[in-house]
């Protein structure tokens, strides 16, 4: 799931758009240049990617370099991200009340059940890993914290949108457009609006082939204190091990029970968002 695309631009905030720094923008913008497709960039390469103009990407690469945020091969003048990054992410990660709540009951439920479990949120219209316990089986191993996809290709993605209220959910639609990411990736909204009213009759969400071949995909919505959706624990396992029928008979009601136990406390049942 590389993303191989420029960093795409977030625009200025409807409010308060008197305070937008467009210089910490860009800035921030340099960093999020490179993923696992761009590992390494040429001061030129980071231009291009951000859109920035050449002298406007050396003065923010430098003052990355000088903040011990990027590092530059001589012998290549190629740039990459060093470990410091990590601090930004670990200081969200440590400071992150649900996490906090869920890791105990996740490490149970790893051990217990023996299959790979993930916790998620949504940021945008995309899905962002917080955290993954892995079983022997490994699906998507270049998944980690922080990694970021489509919501519509996985069960994960599906399960948060199903429960997002209407009016919110209609406006994530209308900005999708799917691509096959595998065979059976839905990519029409007809087909997205059907899967989110069988996840909302069902409570949990299930994809089988749309982000993964031999990928089988289960999920289900967290609540926080207002009975909003907040994030999603799901599990995905692998074919031959496991057939759609033995995953939605044997997992599914573990991840619902999963699910409850680290929803806030008043959110013991699911909220009726059919509006």
């Amino acid at each position: 799931m590389t993303d191989d695309k420029p960093v795409r631009k977030t625009g200025r905030p409807t409010g308060d758009s008197g305070l937008f720094n467009s210089s910490l923008e860009k800035g921030l913008s340099v960093l999020q240049a490179f993923n696992d497709g761009r590992p390494s960039l040429t001061l030129t390469q980071v231009a291009a990617v951000t859109g920035l103009e050449k002298s406007a990407a050396q003065r923010f690469t430098a003052t990355l370099v000088a903040l011990g945020y990027l590092q530059k091969d001589q012998t290549t003048r190629q740039y990459s991200l060093t470990s410091r990054v990590l601090q930004l992410s670990a200081n969200y990660l440590r400071c992150h009340v649900l996490l906090e709540r869920a890791t105990p009951y996740m490490l149970e439920w790893n051990s217990r059940i023996g299959e790979a479990v993930n916790l998620a949120e949504m940021d945008g219209a995309d899905v962002i890993f917080l955290v993954r316990y892995r079983s022997r089986n490994v699906v998507g191993p270049a998944l980690v914290a922080g990694s970021k996809f489509p919501w519509y290709i996985s069960a994960l993605g599906q399960a948060m949108v199903a429960y997002k209220p209407a009016g919110e959910r209609n406006r994530i639609l209308a900005a999708t457009n799917p691509v096959s990411y595998a065979s059976q990736t839905l990519t029409t909204r007809e087909a997205l609006e059907k899967r989110l009213e069988t996840i909302r009759t069902d409570r949990f969400a299930l994809t089988h082939r749309e982000s993964f071949e031999t990928e089988i995909s289960l999920a289900a919505p967290i609540f926080g204190p207002s009975g909003d959706v907040v994030a999603a624990v799901g599990t995905a396992v692998v074919t031959p091990q496991w057939t759609v029928d033995d995953a939605r008979a044997r997992l599914a009601p573990a991840l619902l029970d999963l699910a409850q136990a680290i929803s806030s406390p008043s959110q013991i049942s699911r909220p009726d968002l059919n509006v």
